[in-house]
This record gives structure tokens, C-alpha cells and sequence, in this order.
């Protein structure tokens, strides 16, 4: 009988063990699911916020995109274009920072005295912009009075579409010295033939939109061949030495007659007005001037004015009173054979110059000394001429070799 009590109570105990190690171990299974459950919780609200600190870099960096983008677009357009895109988006800016500062300076919980303070801060800063602004006004237009030409090349110049001549400058510092290369990749440029190289560069020169300002340059190169071709001698005259790219007064001599000729390649709505006369009527008033001191029996100057634009009734009646000869509607032919085959004094080298060369203004083609335009690259090869830039190319190989 007692071992019958002993078995029972043995049960019994083992009934009690295994109850309490099954309490126990749930007891750590809910710890553990807790402890767990906040981990996880932790770590989905880790992952929440690396989510959004992500999405919101991302969106950035899209948004710094978007701004290189769009400013690339507009730059491509023109440094005008780019430019005026450029300060209306400064100009959004500094608005929201104005609005920012306004919802600050009615915010309920700043003090009046620092909402005086930074409005007087606002005003002062106002005031000097307009200052500023006001003596910028003045200044550019005490340059527009003393050098009324720049006011026809307002887009001309803030397109950058000029610049400084560097003939003065040693070739070493001038970069490359084909400038071929500012319309042929350096693969092209490697990869293709002489002619191949030169006449594609030339194709792009034309074709690929010139500026206004290449196209003014072109209009006049267009009525200096027209000259040279009837044997007058061409000099090209620039109205601000110095620059490119800006117009040229072209001073063609045949015997004893000086015509000053400028030519204005505008689009045929626009009209020129008297302004245009008189500052050509001024550049030959200077001219005669220099020759009478110069020479016993100067020569006869007449002034020319070609355009291919119309004038108005008072440019006609100034230019009939100060006696300047006028051709308008006169039309741009840009098939006109424009490589410039010359022949070398010293060396005589047989050498031709493309338009976007250096010294292409500077050459004058004399047929008796068996100098002439072509139209292609391969017809000036064929006459036995070859690039003036290839000869400073070789130097520049021979000499770093």
C-alpha cells in the first residue's frame, strides 16, 4: 500500500514539475515574443526613416538634375537665352526667401522689436540694390553714347558670341593650334584626311546654325569677294580693334577711289535708321582726314551701305544729303567661293585659309600672283595649295618631338 503512495505522489510531483517548466517556458516564449515584437518594431521604423531620408536625397538629386538639365537646355540656346533663365530662376528664388521672411515677421511668437529690426535690415538692403541698379543704368548707357555700335550688338555680345584677338598672343599659349577642332571630335579630327577633316569642318562651319554675329562676318566676306572679284583691293576694317566677331567697315581701293562699305546683314522687316548712316558718314570723315595729311592728292572716298534690310524715309534722306551710296535688299549667297588660296612672299609656301582661320581677314588674294578662291578643299589641294594651319601643326610636333 505505501508503495502505491509513494507511486502516486511520485506522479504527482512529476505532474507539478512538468506543469511549472510548461508555465515557465511560456512565460520566456511571451518575454521572447515581446522582447522580439519591439526589436521588430525598432527596426521597421529604422528601416521607415532610411526609407525616407533615401526617397527624400533621391527626390534632391533629381531636383539638382532637373536644375543641370534645364540650365544645359537653355545655355544651348544661347548664353542670352541661358542667361535670362538663369536670373528668372534667381530671381524665384530670392522671392521665396522674401515670402519666408514675411510669414517669419508675422509669426505671433517674435518680438515686435525684431520684426522692426530685420524690416529696417530689408530696407537698407533694398535701398542699395537700387543704388546699384541705378549706376549700372547710367554707366551702360555713358557706353552706348560714347560707342553707339554696341547697341546693334547687345545679343551679339552677351551671347558670347565675340572675342578678344588673340594675334598677339604666342601660339604656344593659344590651346590647340587647328581650329578646325572646335567643329570636329578629336576622333574625326585623328581618323580622317586632311581633306576629308578640312571639308567637313568647313560643312559644320555653314550648316550647323551660325550666329548672328558669324553671319554678319559672312555677309561681309560675301560683298569683299564681290569687290576683290571686280579687282578692287579689300582691307577689312573692325569697328572695336581688337574684337571678333563684331562688324567690319570694308575699305575697297582700285585706282584712285577709296569705297568705305558697311554692310548690315539684318533680317528684311527690320529697318535701318539714320544712326547707321551717320556713323558710317563719320568713319569717312576720319579717313579723309588721315589721307589729306598723308598724301598731296588723296583719293576719292565714297560711302557705300549694303544691306540686306531696307532703311527707313529719314535714313534715305540723310543718306541722300550727306551723299552716301545705298543698295538695299541686297541678299546673302553663301555658296560664294570662300577658301582663300595665296601664295606665301617670303617663303613662297602655296597655303589656303579657311574662314575660321586666324588670319583669313588679313589675307588678300592678288590673282597675279596666282592667288584665287576655291569653293572645296579638294579643288584648292588639287592647285597645289595646303593648310596654313598644318604648317603650325608640324612645327608644333617637330618641336615637341
Amino acid at each position: 500500500m505505501a508503495h502505491w503512495y509513494f507511486l502516486a505522489f511520485s506522479l504527482l510531483c512529476l505532474v507539478c514539475v512538468a506543469v511549472h517548466a510548461w508555465f515557465r517556458g511560456k512565460s520566456f516564449e511571451a518575454k521572447e515574443n515581446e522582447e522580439n515584437r519591439r526589436i521588430r518594431q525598432q527596426l521597421h521604423a529604422q528601416e521607415t526613416a532610411f526609407r525616407n531620408e533615401v526617397h527624400l536625397k533621391t527626390l534632391e538629386l533629381k531636383a539638382k538634375e532637373r536644375f543641370l538639365e534645364e540650365t544645359r537646355k537653355a545655355f544651348e540656346r544661347g548664353y542670352v537665352q541661358g542667361r535670362l533663365w538663369l536670373a528668372r530662376f534667381l530671381g524665384e528664388a530670392d522671392k521665396a526667401l522674401d515670402n519666408y521672411i514675411a510669414l517669419q515677421l508675422r509669426d505671433q511668437h517674435r518680438t515686435v522689436g525684431g520684426a522692426e529690426e530685420e524690416l529696417g535690415r530689408l530696407q537698407v538692403e533694398r535701398r542699395q540694390l537700387k543704388d546699384r541698379l541705378k549706376f549700372l543704368e547710367f554707366q551702360l548707357a555713358s557706353y552706348k553714347e560714347y560707342f553707339p555700335f554696341l547697341e546693334d550688338y547687345d545679343n551679339t555680345i552677351l551671347d558670347e558670341a565675340v572675342q578678344l584677338d588673340g594675334s598677339d598672343i604666342a601660339p604656344s599659349s593659344l590651346g590647340p593650334s587647328d581650329p578646325s577642332l572646335k567643329f570636329l571630335s578629336h576622333d574625326e579630327y585623328s581618323r580622317l584626311d586632311s581633306v576629308a577633316r578640312d571639308q567637313l569642318a568647313l560643312d559644320r562651319y555653314l550648316r550647323n546654325g551660325l550666329s548672328p554675329a558669324a553671319v554678319g562676318a559672312l555677309y561681309d566676306r560675301f560683298i569683299g569677294h564681290l569687290y576683290e572679284r571686280d579687282g578692287w583691293e579689300v582691307r577689312y576694317q573692325p569697328v572695336a580693334p581688337g574684337v571678333k566677331g563684331l562688324a567690319q567697315d570694308l575699305i575697297c581701293s582700285k585706282d584712285d577711289v577709296i569705297h568705305v562699305v558697311h554692310a548690315k546683314c539684318w533680317a528684311p522687316d527690320k529697318l535701318i535708321h539714320q544712326k547707321h548712316i551717320l556713323q558710317l558718314f563719320g568713319t569717312v570723315q576720319w579717313l579723309t582726314i588721315k589721307l589729306s595729311e598723308d598724301q598731296l592728292f588723296p583719293p576719292k572716298i565714297v560711302p557705300r551701305f549694303i544691306t540686306t534690310a531696307r532703311l527707313s524715309e529719314m535714313a534715305r534722306e540723310t543718306a541722300m544729303r550727306l551723299h552716301v551710296e545705298v543698295k538695299e535688299n541686297f541678299k546673302l549667297n553663301a555658296s560664294f567661293p570662300m577658301i582663300k588660296c595665296s601664295v606665301d612672299s617670303d617663303t613662297r609656301e602655296r597655303i589656303y585659309h579657311l574662314p575660321f582661320d586666324e588670319h583669313y581677314d588679313r589675307v588678300r588674294v592678288e590673282p597675279k600672283r596666282g592667288e584665287c578662291y576655291v569653293s572645296t578643299v579638294e579643288e584648292a589641294e588639287r592647285l597645289g595649295f595646303r593648310r596654313a594651319y598644318r604648317l603650325i601643326g608640324a612645327a608644333d610636333e617637330t618641336q615637341s618631338g
